[in-house]
């Protein structure tokens, strides 16, 4: 198998020009979302082709037959991870009244439970979160661009969702600026929580929206 892996919009992965029986499909699937649990519970180090076998109740064969070595499978686990995280964020802003609210949805995800008042789901999600450090210092050596940039693009797309919604101008750009700001404020909060106004002060300073994150 070659080529990056990719996350599609029904949460699975790909690799261009792999071609797959409905069967194998569904296997690989199960593969993905087996890696993606041990990731989000374990962090990459859990993340093996044993263990994912075992999760997925499946053979080691059977896994390799997916991924070519252990590398591609932590790519595949967090793509998916990346994914899911994504799908699940989109409909609680889907739900907000307005495009105000559904960017503090989205911006909390990415802020310890210490800074905001944060609902026990996003609870669940926050600590894994720092899978991101984990996990660029596990592709970087490996010059696996395209999976790094896959997920930078599935959590920037939701911002410029949201702000779409708030009528900002740029959203686009914007969208990366708050993005980048925040991925940086998930490395910080791993020595020090950042306070959520303080949060709030720079996500209004560069998209233009004013939150409540008290």
């Amino acid at each position: 198998m070659t080529g990056p892996l990719v996350a599609t919009p029904a949460g699975e992965t790909s690799v261009p020009g792999a071609r797959w029986s409905p069967n194998q499909e569904a296997m690989r699937t199960r593969v993905a979302q087996a890696a993606a649990r041990l990731v989000a519970r374990a962090g990459i180090a859990g993340c093996t082709i044993r263990a994912v076998a075992d999760e997925a109740g499946l053979t080691k064969s059977t896994v390799h037959y997916y991924v070519d070595n252990a590398g591609e499978l932590v790519d595949l686990a967090v793509l998916t991870f990346l994914q899911q995280f994504a799908e699940q964020v989109r409909a609680r802003m889907d739900a907000a009244p307005d495009g105000r609210e559904a960017l503090g949805v989205l911006v909390r995800t990415f802020l310890p439970p210490a800074a905001v008042a944060a609902a026990p789901d996003d609870r669940a999600r926050l600590n894994s979160l720092n899978l991101w450090t984990s996990y660029l210092a596990h592709a970087w050596p490996r010059g696996v661009d395209a999976e790094v940039l896959s997920c930078f693009e599935t959590i920037r797309a939701l911002f410029e969702t949201a702000l779409d919604r708030c009528g900002v101008p740029d959203a686009e750009e914007r969208a990366r600026a708050v993005h980048l700001y925040l991925l940086g404020a998930v490395q910080h909060n791993i020595m020090r929580p950042l306070p959520g106004p303080e949060v709030a002060r720079a996500v209004e300073a560069l998209s233009g929206v004013a939150l409540d994150l008290t």
